[in-house]
Order: C-alpha cells, then structure tokens, then sequence
C-alpha cells in the first residue's frame, strides 16, 4: 500500500492506499481545512446526488469521513486546476459548498446534525475557502446557492443571506 503526502494551499494531508485520485485528495484536503482535523473525502455516486458526513463507530458524533458526490469532486478538481483563466462557475461554487458543508458537520459540536446551520456556516466560509485555494468567485453566487438549496437545508434565517 502506497503512502501519499498531499499539499495544497499550506495544509498537508497524508493519505495511504488506492482511493488518492486527484478528486478525492483534492475534497480531503478541503475537509481537512474547514473541519480543523484530518478529514477523508471518499468520492462516490451518491443518492440524488447528495453528500453525507459518516458517523463515529458509535453513532453519537461525526466520523472522520464524508461521502461526497463523485461529479462535486471532479468540479472542485477542475476548478483548481483552472483558477488561473476563470471564475468558478456556478456548479464548481455548488460543488465546493457541498464540501465545505459537511467538513462543517465534520467540526463537530452541538450543532453538528444541523443542516440549515451548516448550510448557513457553509456558505458564509465559501469566500474565505475560495481565497484559501486561489479561486475567483462569480460574484452574487452565494445567495443563489442558498435561494436554491433543498428543503430542510435552509429553513432558518441565515444572516447576509
């Protein structure tokens, strides 16, 4: 089994075995950042398309894992790699969402089962977590995402939005 130590934009992830496809390490490493631990992106079909945090073995808490939508990874992937000739698009900017939202229940604390409150936080860390990779953002995209985030993801206020 192969060890890979990853860098990208001053985080250092090590990851081992086969799963280190460029997509996968580029969601871990993004994980690892918004949730201020060592975090796995395991990228996989998903159902409706949906992302989800793994639980702890005992079920009381977040695990260190999230599955995320395998074309988010790859639009996050491509996003990066072409930071420098465009702005994210609104599907990349959905796609790093989705990541930044469950490294957000990834943190743990009370409110870790809390979609909206991850959502809100999500969207509110988006500028922030682009800065951090070297992406321009579309500029208004951010209040789009959560006008349009599914039912139960925005169903409490959420400030400057």
């Amino acid at each position: 089994m192969r060890t890979y130590l990853i860098a990208l934009a001053g985080t250092v992830l090590v990851m081992t075995g086969s799963a280190c496809a460029s997509s996968e390490v580029t969601a871990s490493v993004i994980l690892t950042h918004v949730a201020h631990r060592p975090a796995v992106a395991i990228c996989t079909p998903t159902a409706h398309g949906m992302s989800f945090t793994d639980l702890n073995p005992a079920g009381t808490g977040p695990g260190s894992s999230a599955r995320i939508n395998r074309l988010d990874c790859k639009l996050i992937a491509r996003m990066i790699q072409q930071r420098d000739t465009w702005e994210a698009s609104y599907d990349e900017q959905v796609a790093l969402v989705a990541v930044i939202h469950e490294g957000m229940h990834l943190r743990g604390g009370p409110r870790w089962r809390d979609e909206t409150y991850a959502q809100c936080r999500a969207l509110h860390e988006l500028p922030r977590v682009a800065r951090w990779l070297g992406v321009t953002l579309q500029s208004g995209m951010a209040q789009w995402i959560w006008r349009y985030s599914p039912p139960g993801y925005h169903d409490a206020p959420c400030a400057g939005f």
